[in-house]
């Protein structure tokens, strides 16, 4: 049958036979539900002669084209499937080249729904969406089968990104309400595919045409607008041509002109804000171009300098004049010129950026336009390109080692504040948490006032959801790291700040949270105030404690962690210092320098800095512990408390005192009462036994073994109870332990009193074993 049509249409090619009545009957056949249906089950392939009977003359394909592109046959589902498949056939590639001459036709479809033939004709009753898809899929695969006549059609391009961009557009494909006008918003009420695949395909078109025309940051700047994921699709093409082509394989020209193009678009945007009297339709197009400026400085701008930043030194990304001098003779001579008179783009945008930015919202009625509202995308883009630029390209704000802040410096910490006192700014929690973290960014780049670092701490303490919020807890850490670094003053003015708000005021329990969890982040740096921290932290444990309150026992972790943590890194300390010094005296011979040395070991172990705990304050920790250990906490504080119980118990640090807290747990209170008293106490005797068995079977062999040799009087104790359960789980515990430190050498003498009881039970199990 498909010989028999070729041969046909050969034949009627060769007389030149273009009756009108033979291409309908041929659309027609082609258009018939079975022989789509054939086609798509590889029956038979109709479709291969006619396409290339089409694509052998010009004349055939336009008529063709104009057949499937007219109003009447557009409604028709199954011609616009046959069409399509025409397009996307093997043999289609001559007859997809008369698709240059219909450019105008479809960017009307899409544009104007009207075909232009003669008059006005409306496409009617053709649903938009469907309209949309069947037109971009045409486009698609006429873009990949000629890329470079794609790449060089600039009036396609501007058209695609004037689409990307209408309202037309936003108000029905994209997921966020834009408040678009009736006309220009269908009525959906359920999922369809083309609400996924028609933004897929306009954003492939756009990409593929910047990869041939990298200059074109209009196009970059359009396709944020989809950014984050603002439609049914997932973004991932849009997402992957960012992280896999432009940050990591653009040149530091491309990503300067980059930043450029940026810093011109958001003086634009500032230059023209919409005034009060104006429509609303401005004022929502100007928030509008403020969220793709943001978007574009958050998902374009900061991460390709960030990678530039990285790899290259800031004064090669950021300056100019750098690329003027590759490949020349005597580049040294060079370069000392062009660092003279290069311009550094770090000042740029100090200058041109950040100080519109805070101008804005500290005195809007200035040059820089009228007050109006700044959206908070925008605002994370500022202040995250600020943030980058104080951790990787300091020295271009302010010159280090000097104590007086330079302007920009001022500028760029001034830019923070309207973020934090909602003066002409949109602000949401995470928007104030980014300028918190430039500002925790300033001090470790720079030395500042302390009383600014007490303001900022003040401030972080009382986020509520500090724990959820991971740019606060930078900024959090940041004043830690930046205080501890200093050590003066402010480093123990910090520490009065901590206790203060840990022990005097009123008991803020998500102050005393938020505290207690940057201690536990920055355990080391608070290590030299151990012992003045110590007793407040025990306070404040013990009170949340007994408060019974919801929700705080990732506090009580915070402060359990902090506490084994100081004791775990005093051990550490001691035993590294006194190995140095033993050291160095098994390797001199000078008997009066060996005397120095013990009398230093002596006097080590006197020091305030590595004293052990106190004993009461010991007490109450093991207290703690043994409490949370009986109240089962669930899967995942579990785990967390199962990694603070496992370090606590090491021989150095609280393992003593825990034992004796679970020696008077595992016994009998008073022995001379009845049996039926004394049974009521050893059915959670044996809970308890259970439970720390469970705990010690992933613990450190060398901590079981010392569990083992604190624990003996309770081993005796049971045997004492003659209670068969009781007798029977601590033989079982014993057993269970035994078996993991098997390869432990064991001292006779010191468990003597555990082989005695081991000898006592089965001897008893023996005489009893009838019975």
């Amino acid at each position: 049958m498909v010989e028999h049509l070729l041969a046909f249409l050969n034949f009627c090619r060769k007389i030149e036979y273009k009756d009108d009545a033979l291409f309908n009957d041929l659309f027609s056949m082609l258009s018939s539900k079975r022989i789509l249906a054939m086609f798509e089950l590889g029956e038979i392939d109709l479709f291969s002669p006619a396409v290339i009977f089409l694509g052998s003359d010009p004349e055939c394909s336009m008529k063709a084209n104009n057949f499937f592109l007219s109003p009447v046959n557009l409604k028709d589902e199954l011609k616009r499937k046959a069409y399509l498949t025409l397009i996307c056939h093997p043999d289609g590639q001559h007859f997809l080249t008369s698709i240059k001459h219909c450019q105008q036709i479809l960017i009307d479809l899409i544009k104007l729904r009207v075909l232009k033939s003669g008059s006005f004709e409306r496409a009617a009753e053709i649903e938009p969406m469907t309209l949309d898809e069947f037109v971009f899929k045409i486009l698609t695969k006429f873009a990949a089968t000629f890329p470079n006549w794609f790449a060089r059609n600039k009036k396609l391009a501007e058209f695609l990104r004037q689409f990307l961009l209408s309202d037309y557009f936003r108000g029905n494909y994209l997921l966020q309400d834009f408040c678009i006008g009736k006309n220009d918003r269908l009525r959906l009420t359920n999922f369809r595919l083309a609400l996924a695949n028609v933004p897929d395909l306009v954003t492939n078109l756009l990409i593929n045409y910047f990869t041939y025309n990298p200059k074109k940051y209009e196009i970059l700047l359009a396709l944020c607008s989809l950014l984050p994921q603002m439609t049914f699709a997932d973004n991932g093409s849009l997402k992957r041509f960012i992280s896999n082509f432009i940050v990591p394989r653009t040149t530091l020209l491309w990503r300067r002109n980059l930043l450029k193009f940026a810093m011109s678009k958001f003086v634009t945007v500032f230059n023209n804000f919409p005034k009060p009297s104006d429509s609303e339709e401005i004022i929502c197009r100007q928030n509008d171009c403020q969220l793709y400026l943001g978007n574009f400085f958050l998902y374009i701008v900061v991460p390709c300098f960030s990678y530039a930043l990285e790899r290259f030194r800031a004064r090669q990304v950021f300056n100019c004049e750098y690329d003027k001098i590759i490949g020349k003779q005597k580049w040294k001579k060079h370069q000392l010129h062009a660092s003279k008179n290069s311009t550094d783009l770090v000042v740029v945008f100090c200058q041109n950026v950040l100080r519109r930015f805070q101008q804005h919202f500290q005195n809007p009625q200035v040059e820089y336009g009228p007050p109006a509202t700044i959206r908070p995308e925008l605002s994370h883009g500022i202040l995250q390109m600020a943030i980058l630029l104080l951790q990787r390209a300091s020295s271009h704000i302010h010159k280090p080692g000097s104590k007086k802040q330079s302007e920009h410096l001022q500028t760029m910490m001034q830019s923070a504040w309207g973020s934090l006192t909602q003066t002409g700014i949109y602000v949401d929690r995470w928007l104030r948490s980014v300028a918190y973290f430039l500002l925790s960014n300033v001090m470790n780049a720079f030395y500042i006032k302390r009383d600014i670092v007490y303001q900022l701490f003040d401030c972080l303490i009382l986020l509520p959801d500090i724990r959820e919020n991971p740019i606060a807890q930078k900024a959090l850490d940041g004043i830690a790291t930046h205080s501890a670094r200093r050590r003066d003053e402010c480093y123990q003015g910090l520490v009065d700040k901590i206790k203060e708000a840990l022990t005097v005021d009123g008991f803020n329990v998500t102050k005393v949270g938020n505290v207690l969890f940057m201690l536990a982040n920055n355990y080391e740096a608070f290590f030299p105030a151990r012992g003045t921290l110590l007793p407040s932290v025990v306070f404040v444990l013990v009170r949340i404690q007994n408060s019974r309150q919801i929700n705080v026992m990732n506090f009580i972790f915070d402060g359990l962690e902090t506490i084994v943590g100081w004791e775990d890194l005093r051990t550490k300390k001691f035993n590294l210092i006194k190995d140095n010094l033993i050291r160095s005296a098994n390797a001199s011979q000078d008997p009066n320098l060996q005397r120095r040395i013990q009398n230093q070991i002596a006097n080590l172990t006197r020091s305030p800095n590595f004293l052990a705990a106190d004993r009461v304050l010991s007490d109450t920790i093991s207290m703690l512990l043994c409490r949370i250990m009986a109240n089962h906490p669930e899967t995942e504080r579990g785990k967390r408390f199962l990694a603070i119980f496992h370090k606590a118990i090491q021989p150095r640090l609280f393992c003593r005192v825990i034992c004796l807290r679970f020696e008077k747990l595992l016994t009998i209170r008073d022995p001379s009462q009845g049996q039926q008293q004394i049974g009521a106490q050893i059915q959670p005797i044996i809970n308890t036994l259970k439970i720390l068995s469970s705990f010690l079977v992933s613990a450190a062999p060398d901590s079981i073994y010392h569990c083992l040799l604190y624990l003996q009087p309770v081993f005796a104790g049971s045997l004492k109870s003659q209670n068969i359960n009781f007798m029977e789980a601590a033989v079982n515990f014993i057993a269970k332990l035994l078996e993991i430190i098997k390869e432990l050498p064991v001292n006779e003498q010191k468990f003597g009193l555990l082989f005695q009881t081991l000898i006592q039970y089965f001897s008893w199990a023996g005489d009893n074993f009838i019975s």
